[in-house]
């Protein structure tokens, strides 16, 4: 099997969100404790497989705003779970800072469903959220830059 088709199966299966034990119950907290920490470990592993697997355009914008260059911390691939129940989404790059989120959508994201129930869900958490084509990030990445810097500065004036 691919290498890369390989690890795709490992994410989907292990995202998955935990199936409690049938003994479960609200008061057990050793089973609470490992449900939390696989679903905390699975997070974890999908969060470091697509920060080291980065598209063209993720890599080139994360070294346009890494290292506070806009005045303010971005983080990559990061998990934005509005509340405990729902399993969240991951978004690009987010800077929690100024609550803004940055997506890029790459020639395969083909669903604007999708892409619009992201954003609405992100802006349910009071997140602003910046969408790039990857083809503009690669082919003009000051311009983007300049939008986002535009942005984070709006933010902090109001």
């Amino acid at each position: 099997m691919h290498s890369s088709l390989k690890n795709l199966a490992f994410i989907s299966i292990k995202t998955q969100p935990p199936f409690p034990h049938p003994t479960f119950s609200p008061n057990n907290l050793s089973m609470r404790k490992a449900a939390t920490k696989a679903d905390s470990e699975t997070t974890d592993a999908r969060k470091r497989n697509m920060r080291h697997l980065p598209t063209r355009a993720e890599h080139k914008l994360w070294t346009l705003i890494k290292d506070k260059a806009l005045g303010v911390k971005f983080l990559r691939q990061e998990r934005i779970k509005l509340n405990r129940n729902d399993m969240g989404y991951f978004a690009d790059y987010v800077c929690y800072e100024r609550d803004l989120i940055i997506e890029i959508d790459t020639s395969l994201t083909l669903e604007r469903a999708q892409n619009a129930e992201r954003n609405e869900y992100f802006a349910s958490g009071g997140f602003v959220v910046i969408r790039f084509r990857d083809k503009d990030i690669s082919g003009n990445p000051n311009a983007c830059l300049t939008i986002i810097q535009n942005i984070v500065n709006r933010v902090e004036a109001s």
